[in-house]
């Protein structure tokens, strides 16, 4: 068993809605302690590390609509469920790190209700919930919002983490509005390894269009020849998502992957006993080592 203070986390921080942090900057939180190093792409997840991070988007803004990590302290033992409208979509048994990460997840187009379901040991049951809510581009014409984080990867302020990739990360995220639905984005971090330096860059554009059709293009590349294209569609038919996201990846060592994936999921009924919500998955992959794969799902 892991001992309680060393897999401790402990993280400050402030907030204010006026957005007047640090004077001429304008932000809106500042945290310090451990914390998480802001996201740059969809590839690289940054982890906890000592060190400090501030932003000045809106506190009630979700700072990417296309994905999201959720991760939160469990404890030892512990199992973890995460659903999605009402489906099961990962669970992750007997975690023994202090905590739960479900990285990557998709935001449908509309309601994301997100449940998290922990179960312990001897029979104990906790839960907790987030919301998303996504209908078009986060942001107006001229608005912009910025993040920025310099953080020790592996180390904590009560110790070490079990992080294979330490050494200090600078890692910054700017999103600017070009019109009422056209937004683009830039991100990049570089950090201080062991054994090799690390340089991740990314770029990427928001397009909504008539408020029904939410476009995603990203592309990301770092110094270890591994970039990524991506192209993602998201809609709401007859009060069902639909996702659709073609993939072109192409690892260190020079080998392709392509993948191409609909999601369709919904509710099919509602009565005084409950709701019946459904999720469907057809998944196609060609990888120059592993051949075709294709799996449909529901």
């Amino acid at each position: 068993e892991g001992d309680l203070l060393t897999d401790s986390r402990l993280t400050f921080a402030r907030q204010d809605s006026q957005s007047s942090l640090f004077g001429v900057l304008g932000a809106s939180e500042l945290e310090f302690g451990d914390v998480i190093a802001t996201q740059v792409g969809s590839r690289y997840n940054s982890q906890y590390g000592r060190g400090f991070k501030f932003s000045n988007r809106d506190l009630n803004q979700q700072f990417d609509n296309n994905r999201i990590n959720l991760s939160g302290a469990i404890q030892l033992g512990w199992d973890a469920e995460l659903y999605r409208n009402g489906v099961l979509i990962a669970q992750q048994l007997s975690l023994a790190g202090g905590r739960y990460v479900f990285e990557n997840v998709d935001l449908y187009y509309g309601e994301n209700n997100f449940e998290l379901i922990f179960y312990g040991p001897q029979g104990q049951v906790e839960r907790k919930t987030e919301y998303y809510f996504v209908d078009g581009n986060q942001l107006d014409k001229g608005e912009g919002f910025y993040e920025l984080s310099v953080s020790e990867q592996g180390k904590k302020l009560l110790g070490n983490s079990n992080f294979n990739n330490a050494g200090w990360q600078v890692a910054g995220r700017f999103e600017q509005g070009i019109t009422d639905n056209v937004s683009i984005y830039t991100a990049a971090l570089g950090q201080k390894r062991a054994d090799d330096d690390l340089q991740h860059v990314a770029i990427g554009t928001n397009l909504s269009v008539f408020n029904r059709l939410l476009l995603n293009l990203d592309y990301e590349q770092n110094n270890q020849n591994e970039k990524e294209l991506e192209f993602t569609a998201r809609s709401q038919v007859a009060e069902q998502s639909l996702l659709f996201s073609a993939t072109n990846r192409t690892d260190e060592a020079n080998q392709e992957y392509d993948s191409y994936q609909i999601n369709m999921a919904g509710e099919l009924m509602q009565s005084d006993f409950g709701r019946l919500n459904y999720q469907n998955n057809v998944l196609y992959q060609q990888s120059d080592s592993q051949g075709t794969y294709k799996q449909i799902q529901n």
